[in-house]
């Protein structure tokens, strides 16, 4: 799987905007190898530990693909985790490049792909180089393990089948990795709470039924919300919560906008924070006017979206520490897996205006800001960046050779005393480490941290 690809699955899963940006953001500065498997989805394994995620494996596919995806069986998925982690080597490769005119056809067929366009058989697999040879000199498309190499007919051209078992067996792959890390995820999940009810700490049951009593306190009706839950062993530096363990129930309406969050304390059962978000009463824009802002400025930009997948949604901008200020917003974007190509689009829900867009390297919104923040007196992404840099060193942990992505919003809620800042991410990519901080972006005062 791509860094791309998985920066792509993690903007369909229904989170916090924190949560979520610090994935994105950290997968961003990810220099993967192989297919990025298993070291660029425990990076996101490694942050849904400290922002506290329930992440649906499906969230790597397409809802068209999802059937076919879910459809999978255990053993199936732990073939394919199994043939990536005994390969011995640390990327796919081909026996010979595409053609001009199969990377073409490849382009149109994954799109057909998406829509629902299958393939009759699975791709074929070589036990051995010498089963691999004899498939090719017999003009057979197929794949061998050990050496995650694919093995293209020599004398003529894929055919549109062949293609299309290409492309299933690849998204079967990454789907198989992501989940099969999820499962360890939960499991690590289940054996935290065990844990915790040894030591007399409430249960996981006993949570819910506290959030729901809140609800009911608050007056708050959930029917027809979706309801997710997770356990958090509040180890993140120990600044969250003094450092408590805690459990988050969690209710959501994608339709109506409106998401409910509790945070309680896992031994003994306060509430420890809450959040009731709703920005409906002030989103002007429908989704539909959203896609046609953001297709319109792809056409100016000159972007070409033919062969590309569309995806869209909507962020209410209530989460804590949202990273755009509060703004209601759609996000709008397209991605071509075949060219490893991706434009994203945020669209303020209040008038239309183009929030943030992100293509061919370019991220507008916090570019933008920065500026402001410096020609109005205030400190530099890098003097943010270096601020935190001593701030690790002086806790023991050496930054050399470590990511570090940068962030800057205005910030429009009571968070911080309504200050603007930086959010400033260290990410070790060897060990997955990672070290957060916000840093008032006027005089450079670390606001709070965060991390693993």
């Amino acid at each position: 799987m791509r860094k791309e690809d998985l920066i792509n699955a993690v903007s369909s899963i229904v989170m916090e905007d924190e949560a979520q940006a610090n994935m994105i953001e950290a997968l961003k500065n990810q220099d993967t190898k192989r297919h990025g498997g298993m070291k660029a989805a425990g990076v996101i394994l490694a942050l849904i530990a400290a922002a506290g995620v329930s992440v649906p494996a499906y969230a790597l596919v397409t809802s068209r693909l999802q059937e076919r995806m879910e459809n999978m069986t255990p053993e199936t998925i732990t073939s394919l985790e199994q043939q990536v982690q005994n390969a011995d080597v640390d990327s796919d490769s081909f026996n010979r490049p595409y053609s001009a005119t199969e990377q073409q056809r490849m382009e149109q067929l994954y799109t057909e792909y998406l829509e629902g366009y299958f393939p009759q058989n699975d791709l074929l697999l070589a036990d051995s180089e010498e089963k691999a040879s004899e498939y090719v000199q017999s003009g057979l498309l197929c794949f061998l393990p050990s050496t995650s190499t694919f093995y293209l007919p020599l004398y003529r051209e894929l055919t549109d089948e062949e293609i299309l078992e290409l492309l299933d067996f690849m998204k079967k792959r990454d789907y198989a990795l992501l989940a099969g890390e999820v499962m360890a995820r939960e499991e690590e999940q289940r054996n935290l709470i065990q844990e915790n009810v040894k030591s007399g700490g409430i249960t996981e049951e006993e949570a819910i039924e506290i959030a729901q009593s809140r609800l009911q306190e608050l007056g708050l009706n959930v029917t027809g919300f979706e309801m997710n839950h997770y356990y958090d062993d509040g180890k993140d530096m120990g600044v969250r919560y003094g450092g408590a363990a805690y459990y988050n129930v969690n209710w959501s309406n994608i339709f109506s906008h409106t998401y409910y969050y509790f945070w309680i304390n896992a031994e003994d059962g306060t509430i420890l924070d809450e959040h009731i978000g709703g920005n409906e009463d002030n989103i002007v824009i429908t989704e539909q006017e959203a896609i046609e802002i953001a297709t319109k400025r792809a056409a100016e930009l000159g972007l070409q979206l033919d062969g590309f997948e569309m995806n869209h949604g909507f962020e209410d901008g209530t989460g804590r520490r949202d990273i755009y200020g509060g703004i209601p917003r759609y996000g709008v974007n397209w991605a071509n897996f075949v060219s490893h190509t991706y434009y994203y689009f945020m669209v303020n829900a209040q008038d239309g205006s183009i929030l943030d867009e992100s293509y061919e390297g370019h991220r507008k919104y916090p570019e933008e800001k920065i500026r402001q923040n410096v020609e109005n007196g205030g400190i530099s992404a890098e003097e943010a960046k270096e601020i935190t840099r001593a701030r690790l060193e002086e806790q023991g942990i050496d930054t050399t050779g470590v990511g570090c992505d940068i962030w800057f919003t205005d910030n429009h809620s009571a968070d911080f005393d309504g200050k603007s800042y930086y959010k400033i991410t260290w990410i070790h990519d060897e060990n997955r480490k990672f070290y957060g901080f916000y840093v008032d972006g006027r005089d450079g005062t670390i606001l709070e941290g965060y991390g693993n």
